[in-house]
């Protein structure tokens, strides 16, 4: 791989006296390289002159004398708003410089890296992987996207298959002298005025809607060192996987800072008057790494800060060397199972942290603005009108079911192989549920089988989208006219042909509102105002503020009566915080990236577990899916977990397997119809379901060694993958 020493080989590294070429020149030679490398406008000890854009300049180093095996194009004018005040200057400066040394890397055979930008993107919905179409905004992004294009051929209609393009984005670091980068800055200036904080307090006016994901330029450098000595070619996305906005990240340095009073105000980026657009929602997902790579690990803001600031001039809380937490860094020897555990990987960021203290700032605890606005979302998310935000998905369930205005006799059919709380309503309410059983691999009901369980009392086909698996709502809204609801806490999906659609937001759901949460989701307006009632203690005008409208209209038993305490039906209090609704809106701009990430692990667990799928019965694949979880089946299911929780690795049955023959489900099915077990699949699932963990937290390295054991244990039970080979 790339960390062997590479003893004859020779690297030229321009921008050397810059951030990034800085640390690629150290991890080169920490390789064994021989390295040299140039500087423009900064000159250092260690760097050359080298004018890209002139070539032919007299003081330039002779790169062809030089003979590099390999040139790192680091250098670039990275002003944004200079290059679009003189874009003249910056085509000079980015694409004719690349344009430059690509033909030098082509004539003397030498191996061509680009270091590129988030720029090229939009910021639209970011953070990006590398098959996202790119969009720039300003002149330096379409220059560098510009140049990317020159380096990998596509001007003359090919792909280089010799040269990398390493996209970056909120590089920071320690560079020459000059410490440019926001993170080293904002430290730096913090630490400085520490001993002055009192008589001239900082203050930081930064921008909040700007999203990137911070990366330490010393990964960077290891990360092209790595590539090179590979021989890999193509795009590469390089991000740590935290994601901030400048406002988040100034505060994850101000705590680490001693004495700092330094006061942080947000502004909005489109109030700054800079003459370049900026992509708001940037970022980047290092998709092709971690599937190439996965034993590689990104180094943290905090790792960064523990490395660089002394003890001395720390706070408190970080006067100890930083810890990993358990999770989404945690190695695999540290004490503690982590592997499924949602409150044991880094599930949220500052950023939640900033927007919960903003909206406590502004006086809202009961819901408010941030509450509607995050009803706006996600009920757009899932393709409806309207959304009404609860405190759980459970409560979701609860609420809308009491809506629909149940009467005696009434059936509605359901999975066998559910949750709980999607057919306790049905019972509290004196509802008959009819279960239907489900497909083993999906995990729900086929549309045969539900359309086979209808009856004339049925009123509701009422289904989860257990685990994340869908039933084909599409095809069922073909075959009936029924109303059709989906219980969608595992996932967030848009189904535009269900009538109603409910959703969690859990500690470990694809969206988390601070640990807890849910909504109610329909078209139907008036349905929509029933359940604000059952939510908000079944007061028929809750939220009207007009004294005449409160009383207009409202009597009891001939007494004029306030409108907003009128109790219309026996409700509950079942409200969220403004602070929940806060929260899940900053965890809405990072979903491409958990969907993403969340998928990646599904496949990773898919491929690696293939020549064992007659061992273990997998789910299925397909792309209408967002899967929770990993579910599995096996007949040596107890001694599996047993097994996998000795490797600290955590796992779950596959919740309720066949909830009719729960105890408290019993008198629902079994007791009516005298035992009979009409539902072998929820069965087999209830005897041999298990689930593992792909949440966005895992790594690829902790899959691999998930489903290593599971190889392992299937080989001590005499089981042996068979090969397939061609047969001439």
């Amino acid at each position: 791989m790339g960390n062997i020493k590479d003893c004859h080989k020779r690297a030229f590294i321009t921008g050397g006296s810059g951030l990034v070429g800085h640390q690629c020149s150290i991890a080169f030679r920490a390789a064994g390289w021989e390295v040299a490398a140039s500087h423009f406008a900064y000159p250092t000890p260690t760097t050359f002159f080298y004018d890209c854009a002139t070539p032919d300049h007299p003081e330039n180093f002779d790169v062809r004398l030089f003979a590099p095996d390999v040139i790192v194009h680091c250098a670039a004018w990275t002003h944004v708003d200079g290059c679009e005040q003189d874009p003249e200057k910056s085509h000079r400066q980015n694409v004719a410089a690349t344009q430059s040394l690509k033909a030098i890397a082509t004539e003397i055979k030498a191996k061509l890296v680009f270091v590129s930008s988030d720029y090229v993107f939009d910021g639209s919905v970011g953070p990006y992987g590398e098959n996202a179409i790119p969009n720039p905004l300003n002149v330096y992004g379409k220059h560098k996207l510009e140049s990317e294009r020159i380096v990998l051929g596509a001007e003359k209609g090919g792909p280089n298959q010799n040269s990398i393009v390493l996209r970056i984005t909120n590089v920071y670091g320690k560079d020459p002298g000059r410490n440019k980068n926001f993170v080293t800055r904002v430290a730096a200036n913090l630490q400085k005025n520490a001993n002055d904080a009192v008589a001239n307090p900082m203050t930081l006016k930064l921008p909040s809607d700007q999203y990137a994901t911070p990366t330490d330029a010393a990964d960077v450098g290891v990360i092209a060192q790595m590539l090179v000595a590979d021989d890999k070619s193509g795009i590469y996305h390089l991000a740590a996987p935290e994601y901030y906005s400048r406002v988040a990240l100034a505060r994850k340095v101000m705590q680490w800072v001693s004495g700092n009073t330094a006061t942080v105000v947000s502004i909005k980026t489109c109030d700054l008057g800079q003459p370049a657009q900026r992509p708001l929602r940037g970022g980047l997902l290092s998709s092709r790494l971690e599937s190439e790579y996965p034993d590689f690990v990104f180094q943290t803001v905090s790792d960064y800060l523990d490395r660089m600031l002394p003890l001395s001039e720390r706070s408190s809380s970080h006067r100890r060397p930083c810890r990993t937490l358990p999770g989404l860094y945690a190695q695999y020897d540290q004490a503690g199972k982590h592997w499924y555990a949602p409150n044991k990987f880094e599930a949220y960021g500052e950023e939640e942290i900033e927007a919960v203290v903003e909206c406590l700032r502004d006086g809202f605890l009961a819901p408010g603005p941030k509450t509607e606005a995050f009803e706006r979302s996600v009920c757009e998310l899932f393709g409806k009108d309207y959304g009404l935000m609860v405190n759980s998905g459970s409560s979701a369930n609860l609420i809308a079911l009491n809506a629909f205005g149940f009467r005696p006799g009434d059936e509605v059919v359901t999975a066998a192989c559910t949750f709980s709380t999607v057919v306790a309503p049905l019972a509290q309410l004196g509802v008959t549920p009819v279960f239907v059983d489900v497909e083993l691999g999906t995990y729900v009901p086929s549309v045969d089988a539900i359309i086979d369980a209808i009856t004339p009392r049925t009123v509701m086909i009422w289904l989860p989208n257990l685990v994340g698996s869908k039933p084909d709502w599409e095809s069922l809204r073909q075959r009936t006219s029924l109303p059709l609801w989906e219980d969608s806490c595992d996932t967030i999906t848009k189904t535009s042909v269900t009538d109603v659609s409910t959703t969690s937001f859990y500690a470990s759901h694809m969206v988390t509102a601070g640990g807890g949460g849910g909504m109610i989701m329909a078209n139907d307006e008036n349905f929509m105002k029933k359940c604000k009632m059952y939510r908000d203690w079944g007061r028929v005008g809750n939220n009207i503020e007009n004294m005449i409208e409160r009383f207009k209209n409202n009597n009891v038993d001939g007494i004029p009566y306030d409108g907003k305490f009128l109790y219309g039906v026996i409700g509950y209090n079942m409200k969220a915080t403004e602070m929940n609704a806060a929260f899940g809106i900053v965890q809405l701009t990072k979903l491409p990236q958990i969907t993403s990430k969340r998928r990646a692990n599904f496949q990773r667990f898919l491929v690696n577990l293939e020549e064992v799928k007659d061992f273990y019965g997998l789910p299925v694949n397909g792309t209408k899916f967002d899967w929770l979880a990993f579910p599995l089946t096996s007949p040596y299911r107890q001694e599996i977990l047993e097994y996998l929780e000795s490797k600290n690795i955590q796992t779950r049955v596959t919740f309720c397997g066949n909830i009719a023959r729960h105890p408290a489900y019993r008198s629902l099915y079994f007791e009516e119809h005298g035992g009979d077990e009409n539902f072998p699949i929820a069965d087999r699932i209830m005897a041999e379901g298990f689930l593992l963990g792909c949440h966005q937290g895992v790594t690829f390295k902790q899959i691999d060694r998930a489903c290593n054991l599971l190889k392992d244990f299937s080989k001590q039970k005499g089981f042996f993958a068979v090969k397939e080979t061609l047969v001439i």
